[in-house]
């Protein structure tokens, strides 16, 4: 029974993480103002465009329509010049959420951006930056059942999958000497 219990606590885990994968990027940067790498508290503000720039497909606060700069930013700390940034992570003041549907419904999405200082006002950083595979592998889809077989599975699952007990839905009964009684049990 608790074998039966690990593998289905294991099964649980192992649904609960390919459905919460959050529809939200990674984004790493680079700004510099009159020349030098800035330093502080940066502005930006994001938007997720076609391939000419003449449609938004998401803006971090939905307001950008054909590629226009969003009304709101969103506050970064900036280090030597470099930033990093979650994009979708509703968590972030003035950031919305990515559908992964863009990403299924269109190939060429790339990302514009506009930052400022605080004192220069904003300014759009040339180029616009298109995507490679990670954000379309959100949009994958279901895993169809049965769809992967033990000859797909690493060799370090397979062995894990060798550790665990084997499982069976049929009980049997096993007689306690000591309690004089039977047990009914499934293994």
């Amino acid at each position: 029974m608790r074998g039966f219990l690990c593998l289905l606590g294991l099964l649980s885990m192992l649904t609960s993480v390919v459905v919460a994968v959050p529809p939200v990027l990674n984004y790493a940067g680079q700004v510099a103002v009159n020349g030098q790498a800035f330093e502080g508290t940066g502005l930006f503000k994001f938007a997720l465009i076609n391939q000419d720039g003449s449609i938004t497909h998401w803006s971090n606060d939905g307001s950008s329509v054909g590629g226009s700069e969003p009304q709101a930013s969103i506050s970064v700390i900036v280090n030597g010049g470099l930033y990093s940034v979650l994009l979708g992570n509703t968590a972030i003041h003035g950031m919305g959420a990515i559908q992964p549907s863009i990403f299924q419904q269109y190939s060429d999405v790339k990302l514009r951006v506009w930052f400022s200082d605080g004192v220069n006002g904003f300014q759009r950083l040339d180029p616009d930056r298109p995507f490679a595979s990670v954000p379309y592998a959100l949009a994958a889809g279901d895993v169809p059942d049965s769809s992967i077989s033990l000859n797909r599975l690493s060799p370090d699952v397979l062995a894990a999958l060798r550790i665990l007990p084997s499982v069976s839905t049929q009980p049997f009964a096993r007689y306690d000497r000591s309690t004089g009684s039977a047990q009914v049990e499934v293994t």
